[in-house]
């Protein structure tokens, strides 16, 4: 018999764009499948949207929740599931016809408890952007987590993404260590991998290519970001601190990766003073950054060798307190990039 396998879908503000994802789910060649829609307070008619395909499949079920986020309510999602084996696509992205399918099937009867798949990233022509493949691997949790570095990297073979939609869960294993998403308004799909990560037995890479990930511009991106940001960035580091940090006591590769990805967010942090958004006046983005470095105590992070030249001048501005200069160098970068040009730094 054919196990269950809970498909929980976050919504918010997606009623032009969840019907193909819907539309990919319902078409699965794996039939034994529930859809879980998390209407996560959405002000337009996604609610209306996701209740029409609940009266047209059985397999369709809706809830509506405050919004609070994608992490909760993919945690509401978690709590409602009856699945074997659980799993998370993006509300504007889909699945490819076979994809539960071959996921399922690489869990081997629950010899493995986590698989990661392939997928292609489209721009919003659906022009492709990216695609990750992978090879066929069975690796243990064990062997994992004591060389991380193997794992960590997007670009490495097995390098696994921060994101949560390429890969099928066990949800007992979920329910069972009470893993939950947390409230955090960034990042919190990569701090739920690590913690899932800690129980794992076996993990599984497929071949398939089993997703399709819709690219958002820059600008676009940059509008999703809070700004309080930095308090996900710190959020992820303290989940990190008691998973991966714990598994590689002695890893200094994986530590100079984490390092690298904190420094690099933190100034992601610094950049957001100069968004639209956030109206901030100078002397106002000046404490915004003073208050960034305070916060996230960056200057007493070790400086990894494998960080950028934009990174490392940046870092050294700070120590220094030229924020005047801070902003002259981020203000460039983010105009240039915005405008889909490669921001270069020799000499500053």
């Amino acid at each position: 018999m054919e196990e269950l396998v809970s498909i929980v879908v976050p919504v918010y503000n997606m009623g032009t764009s969840i019907k193909i994802c819907v539309e990919s789910l319902i078409k699965q060649s794996y039939k034994n499948i529930e859809i879980l829609l998390v209407d996560d307070g959405s002000t337009d008619n996604s609610l209306q949207v996701c209740k029409k395909f609940e009266e047209v499949d059985k397999r369709v079920r809706v809830f509506h929740t405050e919004n609070h986020g994608g992490g909760p309510a993919r945690n509401y999602g978690i709590k409602n599931a009856k699945g074997r084996y659980i799993c998370f696509p993006d509300a504007d992205d889909l699945y490819e016809e076979n994809a539960v399918s071959a996921m399922v099937q690489a869990m081997s009867n629950g010899i493995n408890d986590f698989v990661v798949a392939g997928f292609t990233s489209l721009d919003g022509n659906g022009k492709k952007v990216t695609e990750r493949s992978y090879k066929d691997r069975e690796v243990s949790g064990i062997q994992m987590r004591s060389n991380y570095n193997k794992y960590i990297g997007e670009n490495e073979e097995f390098g696994i993404n921060g994101a949560p939609w390429n890969k099928l869960y066990d949800l007992k294993i979920i329910r069972e260590n009470q893993i939950e998403f947390p409230e955090l308004r960034r990042h919190q799909d990569t701090a739920f991998i690590f913690m899932y990560l800690c129980h794992v037995n076996n993990v599984h890479f497929i071949e398939e290519n089993v997703y399709i990930h819709y690219v958002n511009d820059l600008r676009k991106e940059w509008d999703k970001y809070p700004i309080n940001y930095i308090e996900s960035v710190v959020g992820l580091r303290k989940i990190q601190e008691k998973t991966v940090f714990t598994w590689n006591t002695d890893n200094k590769i994986v530590f100079d990766k984490l390092n690298q990805g904190y420094i690099s967010n933190t100034i992601k942090a610094i950049e957001l003073s100069l968004s639209h958004r956030f109206k901030m006046k100078h002397y106002e983005r000046v404490e915004y950054i003073k208050n960034v470095v305070e916060y996230s105590q960056i200057l007493s992070i070790e400086v990894p060798r494998c960080l950028g030249k934009y990174q490392n001048i940046l870092l050294n501005k700070l120590r220094k307190k030229k924020y005047i200069q801070v902003l002259f160098i981020i203000h460039l970068k983010v105009f240039v990039e915005k405008r889909g040009g490669l921001f270069l730094i020799k000499k500053f």
